[in-house]
C-alpha cells in the first residue's frame, strides 16, 4: 500500500515535472532567487516537484523545516528526505548559493545545519515499514546521516536501531547504517558499548556484515576499550578478519602492549579465547582436526602481524626470540587437515614490514640454519635482502641458486636476494654466467630450427628456443636490479633518475643488452624498468632519512598497481618521509579513493590503507575533503 501511494503520487506530479528543468519566471512573480518563494509554492500540488527542485539548487537551509512538512504529508517521500540531507550538509550558506549570487541565506547562520533535519530524519528511523524496501533504504540513509550530524537526540535512536535484532536481511541494512552513525560519535562510552556488543553478535551468515561494520566502526571510535573486543574478533571471526585488521591498525600505538602480550602468551582473556577454541591446548596428544590443538600458532601469527602493521619496534625483541622456538602451525585446513602457515613466517614478515633493519643479522642466522624449514627458508631469505645493507650472505646466496638439488622456489628467493645485495660489477657475474647458458641453449635450438626438415620439428625447437629465451629474460631482470645497486651505489639522485626515467632510458642507463635478432619489446623494458625501480626503492628505504630528497619521487610512485613497487614503497615512504607526514596521507588517501572499487587490488588497497593508518597515528592530518573520512576497511564479506 504504501509503495502505491508513492507512485500515485508520482504520476500525479509527473506534468508538473516536465517543467522543472530550469528555474523560470513564468510560475512566479516573485525573485525566484528567493526560497521564500518557493516554500511558499510546497502547498500547490501542481507545483510542487518544481518548488523542490528549485529549493534542492538554491541550496538555503531555510528551506529544511517546510521540506520536512512536505516528506511527512507525502507519505515520506525518498526525494525530498534526500533533499532535506543535502541541505543540511552544508558548512556555510550565509552568504547563499556562489550560483546565484543575488540570493539571501543570512538567516540560516554557520553550517552545518543539521539542527532543523534531526527530527525527521530520527523519524525515518523509527518509523520505517520493514516491509517496504523504499522506507528501508530511506531509513539507512537517514541512520547515516545522523551519524554526521553527530546530535545527542540521535545516540539512542541509533542505539535502538543498531541493537534491533531484525531478521529481515533487509533489515540489516538499517543496523548497519546506524552502527557506522554510531562510530562518528567517537570515543563516547555508550556508542562504543554498543558497537562492541554488536561486533559480540553471534558470527552467521545474514550478520557478517553487520559484525564488519561494528569493527569499522570502532576504528572510527579511536577507542583503546576496543583493542581487546576487537582482539578477540580477529580470532573468532574469520570473514571479518580484515576489517579488524585495519580497525587495529587505525586505534594504533595503544594497541601494542596488548598485542606483544598476546604473542608471549601471557594475556590472560586471550589464553582464555584459545583454550575455548581449541587454538593451542593438550597439542601432545596431537594437533589438527578433530584434536584439541586445531591452531597452535594462531595467536602468535596474528599478533605478529599486527605488530607489523602497527611498525612496533619495541616488539622486534620478542619476534626475533621467537624464532629460536619450533614453528607453529597458525591453523590446519578442517577438511583436509593440511596444515596452513606458521607463525615463523607471520614473524618474519613482519619484520620486513616495520623495516627493522637492526634484525637482518639474526635473519641471516635463520634463513641458514640446518633447523630452518625449507618451507620458511624463502621468506627468510626474501625478508632478509629487504633489510640487510651489507653482503656477508652472498656467498650463501649464490650456493643456494646454483644448486640445482634446490626446490626452485629456494633458488627463486635466493636469486631475487642476490640481485637486490650485490654492489660491486664483479658480483654480477654469476647471474650473467647463468644468461649465458641460456642464450646459448637458445641459439642452438634456434640454429636446429633452421636445419628442421619437418614443419613440426621446426616448430618444437623454436618453442624451446623461445623457453630459453624466456628464462634468459628473467635472469636479466636479476641483472637489472643488481645492475641498479652497482650503478647508484648511494647516490640518492641516481636512484631518484631510475624513477622517473622511461623504460627506454632506464634501459640505456643500465646498459641492458637485447638478446634478439629483433627490437626490444616494450614489455621487456617495462619488465627491466620494474627490477630497477624496485631495487631503488629498497636502497633510499635503507637510507633513511638521508634519502629525503626522493621523497616526493615515491609519492609518486605510490600509485603503482604492481605489487612488488607499491611494497618497495610503501617500505620506503615510512623510513624516509618527515614525520608527521600530511603529505603522506594526502597521497595515501586519494590512491585508496581511486583504486578501491577495483576488487583486484584489494591486497594493495588494504596494505595501503594501513599505512595510511600507521600515518595518521603519527600525527598526520588529512586536508580537504579527505579529513572527514576514516582509513576503514572495505565494506564485509556479502551475505
Amino acid at each position: 500500500m504504501a509503495r502505491f501511494k508513492s507512485q500515485a503520487l508520482l504520476a500525479l506530479l509527473s506534468v508538473s515535472a516536465l517543467t522543472a528543468s530550469t528555474i523560470t519566471l513564468h510560475a512566479c512573480s516573485k525573485d525566484p532567487y528567493d526560497p521564500q518563494t518557493w516554500i511558499d509554492k510546497l502547498g500547490e500540488a501542481s507545483e510542487l516537484e518544481e518548488a523542490i527542485t528549485n529549493l534542492e539548487r538554491l541550496k538555503c537551509p531555510v528551506a529544511i523545516k517546510p521540506l520536512g512538512k512536505v516528506w511527512e504529508k507525502h507519505n515520506k517521500w525518498s526525494k525530498v528526505l534526500r533533499v532535506i540531507i543535502g541541505l543540511a550538509d552544508q558548512p556555510d550558506m550565509k552568504q547563499g548559493n556562489p550560483k546565484f549570487p543575488n540570493q539571501d541565506c543570512k538567516k540560516a547562520g554557520e553550517g552545518p545545519y543539521w539542527a532543523d533535519a534531526v527530527p525527521f530524519l530520527i523519524k525515518a528511523v523509527e518509523e520505517f515499514d520493514v516491509t517496504d524496501e523504499r522506507e528501508i533504504q530511506d531509513a539507512a540513509v537517514a541512520a547515516e546521516a545522523l551519524g554526521k550530524a553527530h546530535s545527542n537526540d540521535a545516540i539512542q535512536v541509533l542505539i535502538s536501531a543498531a541493537t534491533k535484532e531484525e531478521k529481515l536481511r533487509q533489515g540489516q541494512m538499517v543496523r548497519i547504517a546506524a552502527v557506522k552513525a554510531l562510530g562518528g560519535f567517537g570515543d563516547n562510552p555508550r556508542t562504543v558499548e554498543t558497537i562492541i556488543k554488536v561486533l559480540e553478535t553471534e558470527a552467521k551468515q545474514d550478520t557478517i556484515r553487520l559484525n564488519a561494520a561494528a569493527a569499522n566502526a570502532l576504528a572510527d571510535t579511536g577507542s583503546a576499550t576496543a583493542i581487546l573486543p576487537l582482539l578477540k574478533a580477529l580470532f573468532e571471526i574469520a570473514p571479518i578478519y580484515q576489517q579488524v585488521r585495519t580497525a587495529i591498525s587505525t586505534i594504533g600505538q595503544p594497541a601494542v602492549p596488548e598485542l606483544i602480550k598476546v604473542f608471549e602468551g601471557t594475556s590472560v582473556e586471550m589464553n582464555k579465547l584459545a583454550v575455548a577454541n581449541k587454538f593451542a591446548t593438550n597439542c601432545e596428544a596431537g594437533e589438527g582436526p578433530g584434536t584439541t590443538c586445531i591452531a597452535p600458532g594462531n595467536l602468535r601469527f596474528k599478533a605478529a602481524t599486527l605488530l607489523g602493521d602497527l611498525r612496533a619496534k619495541e616488539a622486534v625483541k620478542p619476534l626475533l626470540a621467537a624464532l629460536d622456538k619450533p614453528e607453529a602451525v597458525s591453523f590446519f585446513d578442517p577438511k583436509s587437515g593440511a596444515p596452513g602457515p606458521s607463525d615463523h613466517n607471520a614473524i618474519i614478515d613482519a619484520l620486513r614490514t616495520m623495516g627493522a633493519f637492526e634484525a637482518a643479522g639474526r635473519l641471516g642466522e635463520y634463513m641458514q640454519a640446518e633447523s630452518t624449514n625449507d618451507v620458511t627458508r624463502p621468506l627468510a631469505i626474501d625478508a632478509y635482502s629487504m633489510l640487510a645493507t651489507d653482503t656477508k650472505a652472498l656467498g650463501y646466496l649464490k650456493k643456494t641458486f646454483e644448486t640445482t638439488d634446490n626446490e626452485m622456489p629456494l633458488r627463486d628467493a635466493a636469486t631475487m636476494a642476490y640481485s637486490r645485495l650485490v654492489q660491486d660489477n664483479k658480483e654480477i657475474a654469476p647471474i650473467q654466467e647463468i644468461i649465458d647458458r641460456q642464450l646459448k641453449s637458445a641459439k642452438e635450438n634456434t640454429d636446429k630450427a633452421a636445419k628442421a626438415k619437418t614443419d613440426d620439428e621446426k616448430k618444437e625447437f623454436e618453442g624451446t628456443a623461445n623457453d630459453f629465451y624466456g628464462f634468459a629474460r628473467q635472469y636479466e631482470q636479476h641483472r637489472t636490479r643488481a645492475r641498479a645497486g652497482v650503478v647508484c651505489k648511494k647516490d640518492v639522485a641516481c636512484y631518484q633518475e631510475l624513477l622517473n626515467g622511461s623504460a627506454e632510458a632506464v634501459v640505456k642507463k643500465l646498459e641492458i643488452p637485447n638478446h634478439r635478432n629483433k627490437p626490444m619489446t616494450k614489455q621487456d623494458m617495462q619488465t627491466y624498468q620494474i627490477a630497477a625501480v624496485e631495487r631503488s626503492l629498497l636502497e633510499l628505504a635503507k637510507m633513511g632519512k638521508a634519502a629525503e630528497p626522493a621523497f616526493n619521487d615515491l609519492l609518486k610512485q605510490a600509485e603503482s598497481t604492481d605489487r612488488i613497487i607499491r611494497q618497495g614503497v610503501l617500505l620506503a615512504m615510512v623510513q624516509v618521509a618527515p614525520n608527521p607526514c600530511n603529505a603522506c596521507a594526502d597521497r595515501l588517501d586519494a590512491i585508496i579513493e581511486a583504486q578501491s572499487a577495483q576488487t583486484t587490488l584489494d591486497y594493495l588497497t588494504s596494505d595501503t590503507r594501513i599505512v595510511l593508518n600507521y600515518f595518521l597515528s603519527q600525527g598526520a592530518k588529512l586536508s580537504g575533503a579527505g579529513a572527514k573520512k576514516p582509513a576503514a576497511a572495505a565494506e564485509a564479506p556479502a551475505e
